[in-house]
């Protein structure tokens, strides 16, 4: 493991000139001088992007970045864009200006008055975000004293976070095709630096490497693991903090967060919004600390697992798992895999036994309903839960007995309501082309798969299809997963589960299960919720746009 130097922060330009700004309710306005600053960032641009970021974004220009402005045309920058802000004498001097503009302070100017300001932009063109520092003089101080101005702009910058936070990110170079590590010091480091972030690094060597790691972890040394993966990583994290004694206090004390540097970056997608490395690490800065449902994933005579993500069996699992050999043609081989199965009528026989929440469409519509309203509730800490401290009581397993035979339902425990365990209509598990369960709403891109998924709604979203469905039908439920409209259709059964347990009845013939795109052993497995385990971090405090609730209001 090693520390992460200043390279990546020191290779993005001071612009020589010190702008005057304003302190706005909105943002930090830069007072008749929108000209300079724009000649400012044009001069960044082009010193920092063809070093620091992709080939992609080293055209950067001004007219392509999102800037925002007051009514009379002067630039403003908004205070959730701004990441750091103190006195410019605690940084590198600024370089003697060219101009004479009389906008613009001499060199001489540089002492506790003049503040260097680390912000980010947004490209327009390619959604990408850029880091920026420029040296300001605040004109409407008024008599307030310089760490009061700074602990003013930084509150309103840090609404919904915490700055300059200690992390731990693990890259895994494998991922993404071999490009991680170059994503990542390329397009994350220069974002977590200029947000004065304490950072360790750790590059994986092997498979688990990051489970191992995590296990011996010095939790007191981080407040969040920032993978700089695939999902593969993720999975192995919250393992890892699984198998510590203390894994209540570790779930409690650190954030798990995601920036997209793999193949399946499903996390940073639903959580983010975004598949732009870039875009990740700023948000993940930016965004509230949510709690997340994980889900316990239970084998014979072998330890438990944890989930974030999916499990799936079938025609997903061996698109997924069996086409790995075609990974360096990327996401075409999965649906390459999805077609040929699919067009060869396959079926994976099986029993899967079920806790049901919601049985119908209808029930599962109101079960969304109630739990997204009461997202805002959890979200600003109104509830016993959002502010509830995990103890070993909450990993405990509510319905696994080891010693139950795969024909026989899981008992329910004293206190249950609503539903008891029942087992899914044997006819069409007998036939099943899909089974997938999952609590993320983005399994990659353009894959909605399940559009009714909430962070902490306590179910696990379960979607099966028949592959006796006529070719036309499933065509057309496979063709509405990027808008996830699939789960409408009638040959597509859609339930919320606090639990299940499904039987593969393949009679020799062998096949995957996939648990968060990682393959799992093909024997019976039996999965249940454990309520707000995981912390991580989601814009606005909630997964990415689905479509389903908009779906369903009208």
């Amino acid at each position: 493991m090693t520390t992460s130097s200043s390279n990546s922060y020191d290779r993005i330009p001071l612009t020589d000139s010190i702008i005057k700004a304003s302190i706005t309710s909105n943002g930090l306005l830069l007072k008749n001088q929108s000209s300079i600053f724009l000649n400012s960032v044009n001069a960044s641009s082009n010193g920092c992007f063809p070093s620091c970021f992709s080939s992609a974004t080293a055209t950067a220009s001004s007219s392509k970045l999102d800037l925002n402005y007051d009514s009379n045309g002067e630039v403003l920058i908004p205070y959730r864009n701004i990441l750091w802000i103190d006195t410019a004498a605690k940084h590198s001097t600024v370089s003697s200006s060219t101009t004479s503009s009389k906008d613009l302070l001499p060199e001489s100017s540089l002492n506790d008055n003049i503040f260097q300001l680390n912000y980010v932009l947004r490209d327009a063109e390619n959604s990408i975000a850029k880091p920026f520092k420029i040296n300001i003089d605040i004109e409407n101080k008024l008599n307030e004293t310089n760490d009061n101005i700074i602990s003013n702009i930084m509150g309103k910058s840090y609404k919904d976070s915490q700055p300059g936070k200690s992390v731990l990110v693990i890259v895994n170079p494998n991922s993404g095709q071999g490009k991680a590590i170059k994503l990542y010091h390329t397009e994350v480091e220069p974002i977590l630096k200029i947000a004065n972030y304490k950072i360790d690094i750790l590059k994986t060597l092997y498979n688990k490497h990051a489970e191992e790691f995590v296990k011996e972890l010095d939790i007191n040394k981080y407040d969040m693991i920032i993978c700089a993966s695939g999902d593969g990583i993720p999975h192995e994290v919250i393992n890892g903090l699984y198998l510590r004694k203390d894994r209540a206090q570790a779930f409690n004390k650190l954030v798990i967060t995601q920036c997209p540097c793999g193949s399946g970056n499903a996390m940073s997608l639903s959580c983010h919004h975004s598949l732009v490395p870039s875009v990740a690490a700023f948000e993940l800065i930016k965004n509230p600390v949510v709690k997340c449902d994980l889900m316990a994933i239970s084998m014979k005579n072998r330890p438990t697992k944890l989930s974030f993500l999916s499990q799936t069996y079938g025609v997903i699992a061996e698109a997924d798992i069996g086409t790995e050999w075609m990974r360096f043609i990327g996401q075409v081989r999965f649906d390459l895999g999805v077609l040929s199965k699919v067009l060869s009528r396959a079926k994976y026989p099986c029993s899967i036994a079920v806790k049901y929440l919601t049985k119908t469409k209808e029930e599962l519509n109101e079960y969304y309903e109630k739990h997204y309203d009461g997202l805002n509730s959890v979200l600003s800490g109104a509830t016993d839960e959002s502010n509830k401290l995990l103890t070993e009581e909450d990993f405990n397993l509510q319905y696994y007995d080891e010693n139950l035979q795969d024909d026989e339902l899981p008992k329910d425990i004293v206190g249950d309501t609503g539903y008891k365990w029942d087992w899914i209509d044997q006819d069409i598990c007998s036939n099943l082309g899909i089974f997938y369960s999952g609590k993320m709403p983005y399994i990659s891109k353009d894959v909605n798969f399940f559009p009714a998924a909430l962070p902490n709604d306590g179910s696990i979203d379960i979607v099966v299809t028949d592959a006796r469905t006529n070719l036309i039908q499933t065509a057309d439920a496979l063709l509405s997963l990027d808008k996830g409209l699939h789960v409408w259709k009638e040959e597509v059964q859609h339930y919320k589960v606090r639990a299940f347990k499904l039987v593969p009845k393949l009679y020799g013939r062998k096949s995957v299960i996939s648990v968060d795109g990682e393959s799992f052993p093909f024997e019976t497995f039996q999965v249940e919720i454990l309520e707000n385990i995981m912390k991580t971090t989601m814009s606005n405090g909630e997964f990415k746009e689905t479509g389903f609730k908009e779906k369903i209001s009208k």
